[in-house]
C-alpha cells in the first residue's frame, strides 16, 4: 500500500469512526442511559491488541465511552475488553516513552497532548501495519466495521 493510499485509509477510518460508528456508539450509550465519559479517536491499537473475539474488540472500542459504574451492564466478554482498554491506557500513560512524547507535545497543547500522542501512535501502527498483520489494514478495518454494524 502506498503512503498516499495509507493516509487515505487512515483518513477514511477516522472519518468513518467519528461520524458513523461513533454515532452508533452514542446511540447505544443513550439507549442504555449511559453517561459519555470522553470523546477520543484512538481505536486502532486498542482493537488490534484485543483477542480478536468480537465482544472483546467491542469492549476495547467502548473503553473510552464507559465509566466504571456502567461496566456491570455488559456481558463478561465485553467487560473484559473494557477492562483491557483501561489497562492499556494506564500502561501507556505511565510509560517513560509516552511521558517523554507528552512533554514535547505539552508545549503546544497541554490539554490534548495525551490524545494527540495516542493518535500519532495509531498513525505509526497504521503506517507499519504490514509488519504486524497478515491482512491489510483496510480489510482489518472493514472486518471491525462489520462488528460495529451489529450494534
Amino acid at each position: 500500500m502506498s503512503e498516499a493510499n495509507l493516509l487515505e485509509t487512515i483518513t477514511a477510518i477516522a472519518i468513518t469512526t467519528n461520524f458513523f460508528y461513533f454515532k452508533k456508539a452514542i446511540k447505544m450509550i443513550k439507549l442504555y442511559n449511559w453517561k459519555l465519559k470522553e470523546e477520543k479517536m484512538n481505536y486502532l491499537a486498542h482493537i488490534c491488541l484485543s483477542d480478536n473475539s468480537e465482544e472483546n474488540m467491542l469492549g476495547n472500542f467502548l473503553g473510552d465511552f464507559v465509566n466504571r459504574s456502567l461496566e456491570d451492564e455488559f456481558k463478561y466478554s465485553i467487560k473484559c475488553g473494557i477492562f483491557m482498554h483501561k489497562k492499556m491506557d494506564t500502561f501507556t500513560d505511565s510509560h517513560p516513552d509516552f511521558l517523554r512524547s507528552r512533554e514535547r507535545i505539552s508545549k503546544i497543547n497541554r490539554r490534548l497532548s495525551g490524545v494527540l500522542i495516542d493518535i500519532f501512535y495509531d498513525h505509526f501502527l497504521a503506517k507499519n501495519w504490514c509488519e504486524y498483520s497478515s491482512i491489510s489494514l483496510e480489510e482489518y478495518a472493514n472486518n471491525f466495521y462489520k462488528i460495529l454494524k451489529k450494534i
